[in-house]
């Protein structure tokens, strides 16, 4: 007997699948085929959720990019002191690379880096609101000193996501070294002192941020 499911849960359930395989085997190299068997569900079935397999690809990136924001804006609109939040956010930048650089960098050809580009930009927009006032809240604080600190924070965030997701898997690629450069370059842009960042992080967040580098580079 065909087990009838909650429309929200079934369509949730593609998208889980998708996004499985999507991650893993990036999403060029996907056929919907691949996706149906994975299910255990008919091809119809898919169709009737998402229309192409665009629509779907665009689902799981909406999908991934709300997971990354959520967890950002949380922490953003914390009752904590400010230093402590931007130290936080790149904690959760550096899980956020464990995440997904190792995935991402399966992906290869022009359509992929396109998706990745679009996920970027995407979670970047989800948290544009907190972020910008984040960054109004540095400056009246006097910790922040650049007053364009947002488009500066940006540009930032854009480059360093945007290395993760193509170089990253490249032999010459050390993840402590490119999380100081990031912190450093985060320092210099918003015209903070020098640690300012880095001195927040609590020992666990040190542990958790060791164990990531050690995962990263395979050791």
């Amino acid at each position: 007997m065909r087990t009838v499911k909650n429309p929200n849960d079934r369509r949730e359930e593609i998208l889980e699948g998708a996004t499985k395989l999507f991650l893993d085997n990036g999403f060029s190299k996907t056929k919907m085929e691949d996706i149906v068997k994975s299910l255990g569900i008919s091809k119809g079935l898919i169709f009737y959720y998402f229309k192409s397999k665009d629509e779907l690809i665009n689902a799981v990136i909406d999908r991934l990019s709300t997971q990354v924001a959520q967890t950002v804006i949380e922490d953003m609109r914390a009752d904590i002191e400010f230093p402590i939040k931007l130290a936080k956010i790149l904690q959760h930048f550096v899980n956020m690379t464990i995440e997904f650089n190792g995935k991402f960098s399966n992906m290869t050809g022009d359509d992929n880096l396109k998706i990745i580009i679009h996920f970027r930009d995407l979670s970047l927009q989800k948290v544009e609101p907190d972020l910008r006032e984040l960054m109004a809240e540095g400056i009246r604080r006097g910790d922040i000193k650049n007053v364009d600190a947002f488009n500066s924070v940006i540009i930032v965030a854009m480059g360093s996501i945007t290395y993760l997701a193509l170089y990253s898997a490249d032999e010459y690629f050390r993840a402590d070294e490119f999380m100081s450069s990031t912190v450093n370059t985060l320092e210099l842009a918003l015209g903070m002192k020098k640690n300012f960042v880095a001195e927040h992080f609590n020992k666990e967040s040190q542990k958790e941020l060791l164990k990531i580098i050690k995962e990263l580079e395979g050791e």
